[in-house]
This record gives structure tokens, sequence and C-alpha cells, in this order.
């Protein structure tokens, strides 16, 4: 689902398997510049855990957010792993609510924080809003905002920050 150069002149992967259990998982595999593995781990719970986005953080690790039917307050949340740049786990946790919640993409922002966008239903029948979360270094929401009208179905896919401080999506 996501591949980025990373700074060693390598790469870091992430995608879904099937392959160690009869559910979906993310796997994030780590490769040199000549394609050979580095590491690779597989993550997830015993539920389908799935579209997973990756980024290399400015500590040389990674960061990825995924959807997830394992963790979580609802049917589908959102999931952020934290990993070293062994892909040894940091941290994790989930935002949602009650119904489906999940995730885009993530960027790291200037106070080493990060930016989360992606969609949340907060209403039944299903109608879906923008959902921004701010987290600082170590996975503290710091603010969590929502985006759209009434009854209409509104999604994002990307966000940056702006040069003064602030985010477009």
């Amino acid at each position: 689902y996501s591949v980025q150069q990373t700074s060693d002149g390598g790469y870091i992967i992430v995608g879904e398997t099937n392959s160690v259990g009869m559910h979906g998982q993310i796997w994030v595999i780590k490769t040199d510049g000549e394609g050979n593995i580095v590491w690779d781990k597989i993550f997830g719970g015993s539920n389908n855990d799935y579209y997973p986005y990756i980024i290399q953080t400015d500590d040389n690790g990674y960061i990825f957010t995924a959807r997830t039917y394992s963790f979580g307050a609802g049917e589908n949340d959102l999931w952020v792993v934290k990993l070293d740049e062994n892909g040894a786990e940091q941290w994790n946790t989930h935002f949602g609510k009650q119904f489906f919640d999940y995730s885009s993409k993530i960027q790291q922002t200037s106070d080493g924080g990060y930016i989360i966008v992606g969609s949340v239903n907060l209403y039944q029948p299903v109608l879906w809003d923008v959902w921004l979360i701010k987290i600082d270094s170590d996975c503290n929401e710091q603010w969590n905002r929502t985006f759209g009208e009434s009854q209409q179905e509104d999604f994002c896919e990307s966000v940056l920050q702006t040069h003064d401080g602030g985010y477009i999506i």
C-alpha cells in the first residue's frame, strides 16, 4: 500500500498479509538500496487490520497508520504504530468512535509530533466527515477535529503542514 525511500538509500514498504493467520495483518518490510530484506515484521490482532500507510520519522524510525478491527472502540478504528529503526514497536494506540473510522495519511510535524487525516462516521445511517488528529511524539492526543456538512459524504486522503504552521487537507 505504501513505499518510501529511506534516508539510508533503502526502502520501507508496508502492505497486508494473510499468510500468518486467517485474517489480514500489517506487513512492514525494510530493504537496503538493492532490494535485499534487512528486516520484516508482522503487526496485527485477532481480526482484520488493513490499508496501512507508512513514513520514516526524524529519528530514523517509522510510523504507520492502518484501519483496524482488532483494536479500538468500534467496528473499525484508526490504528497508529511507532517503530524504531530496527522495526521494534515503540508504542501503538488507536482512535475511534462507536462506528466506522479510518486513517488515510500521516505526516510528521515541525514540533516532532504527527498529523493524521482520515474519515469518521459519527452518525447512523453511515455519513462520513473528514477527521484530523494531532498527536505529540509520544502519541498523546493534542487535538481532534472533524469537518463536514450534515447529510453529506465528506472524505480526505492527504494532509500537509504549511509554512505558517497550519495544515492543509
